[in-house]
């Protein structure tokens, strides 16, 4: 079977009127998740500096740029929503494929579905066909692709943003192949070298940018490869499993796996942080009672979160993938919200210096439980020599102890408060609530500009 015909065949035939209720409402949270994290980043400093080169670039204003005043070309404005979604490091994410889809796939969406007056019907499809499509192919090519020094984002996100542009183009099934074969072939290399500098969020803005590309290239007749997809996974891993990418297609609907995030950090830190949490709000811990902390995780969480000690000079990247600072937050503030992640709040000493008192241990047995379970033990000794334990297998957002509405709600709004006023958060919050009602999908980026 060939893993890239039947993906295109599958996303050319998908409709709304496919999708269970259920899926229809996780489109809905991860949409408005979205869409707060974008407008969060967008007041930024690295997301300003982004966006205002768009706009100096110019061009036909065919898209909206997140809370900027200003359309852009349709990659151009995914360019910058797609990067907005990568700076606070809170956006939705896969636990067994190491992706956020949305990174890519919701500004790539929003653009595509904007530039062609898409209804919020096929703007829900083809959200739901992007997730699909990144995560199939990370499911396959996870965690191994990560461990080598390749970021997901980046090279899976191009497949979903394409798959979804191409949707709402209404490509048929040879031109969703090129798009696909397009986008595989134009993808970021993202690798984990540049990962921890300040341009890391452009690897989210690339993908949804070479999504669009791929699929308005496509439409135009231009050619990619019919195996791109098992051509990546070999590349990837060797010998892939590519029975994954197609089963149980249409029937389980990958959205359903993604998580929410409730703190500003890499997911490999969650279970740390909710479990330093419970702790120091149950035994009412200030940083002075801290003589240190162990954190026990997993071989992929140790690798990539766990040994990494940031310092006053660090970036909101470093801090955002560190286990000793995103704990060192939790004790000191009570919170891991984008004021942890401020300029401001990296340059304050004391913080760091309660960091170097976070150890992190590999454990075995969290190990062979990964990725089904994203676990971390918390041990907090006090200078009174008193021992405090926490375990987390399954962190806050995960499908199986998911954020409720009024969760999500409250993220949104708190998003949002300082770019929006409240009439304007509730009227995206109704709309939102209301997608598939949408004549077109105009109705909602009116409110995002």
């Amino acid at each position: 079977m060939n893993s890239t015909i039947e993906i295109a065949k599958f996303a050319t035939k998908l409709s709304f009127a496919d999708l269970p209720s259920e899926v229809l409402e996780k489109v809905k949270m991860c949409v408005l998740d979205s869409i707060g994290v974008m407008i969060q980043a967008s007041t930024s400093k690295i997301g300003k500096t982004i966006a205002d080169f768009i706009r100096v670039k110019g061009g036909k204003p065919d898209a909206t740029v997140i809370c900027s005043k200003f359309k852009a070309p349709l990659a151009d404005a995914s360019m910058v929503n797609g990067a907005l979604m990568e700076i606070p490091e809170n956006q939705d994410g896969l636990r067994y494929g190491g992706i956020h889809q949305s990174s890519s796939v919701i500004p790539a969406s929003l653009a595509m579905g904007e530039h062609m007056d898409a209804s919020g019907r096929d703007f829900i499809a083809a959200v739901v066909l992007g997730y699909e499509v990144c995560g199939r192919i990370a499911a396959v090519t996870h965690p191994k692709q990560t461990l080598d020094g390749f970021v997901p984002v980046g090279t899976i996100g191009p497949f979903g943003a394409a798959a979804a542009s191409g949707k709402l183009l209404m490509l048929n099934e040879e031109s969703m192949i090129s798009a696909l074969g397009i986008a595989g072939f134009l993808a970021p290399i993202s690798r984990l070298e540049s990962f921890y500098k300040t341009c890391k969020p452009l690897h989210g803005g690339q993908a949804a940018s070479v999504g669009i590309l791929a699929a308005l290239l496509a439409a135009e007749g231009i050619k990619g490869s019919s195996e791109i997809i098992e051509g990546y996974c070999k590349g990837m891993v060797g010998k892939p499993n590519l029975q994954r990418v197609t089963q149980n297609l249409g029937k389980k609907y990958e959205i359903m796996e993604t998580y929410l995030k409730p703190y500003t950090s890499c997911r490999h830190t969650h279970g740390a942080i909710e479990a330093t949490l419970k702790l120091v709000r149950e035994f009412d811990l200030k940083p002075s009672d801290i003589e240190d902390v162990i954190v026990k995780i997993y071989n992929a969480a140790h690798r990539i979160v766990g040994i990494r000690y940031p310092n006053v000079n660090s970036s909101f990247v470093d801090v955002q993938f560190s286990i000793p600072y995103t704990v060192a937050a939790a004790i000191t503030d009570r919170a891991v919200g984008l004021d942890q992640i401020s300029e401001d709040r990296i340059k304050d000493p004391r913080i760091h210096e309660l960091a170097k008192k976070v150890k992190t241990i590999e454990d075995p047995e969290l190990t062979k439980i990964y990725p089904d379970k994203t676990a971390a033990i918390v041990e907090i000794t006090t200078e009174q020599e008193e021992k405090h334990f926490k375990r987390i297998d399954i962190p806050k957002g995960d499908p199986r102890n998911p954020l409720t509405w009024e969760e999500i709600k409250e993220k949104f709004r708190e998003s949002a408060l300082h770019s929006l006023n409240n009439e304007q958060i509730m009227e995206i919050e109704h709309t939102i609530m209301n997608l598939e009602k949408l004549e077109t999908i105009s109705e909602l980026t009116k409110f995002l500009s």
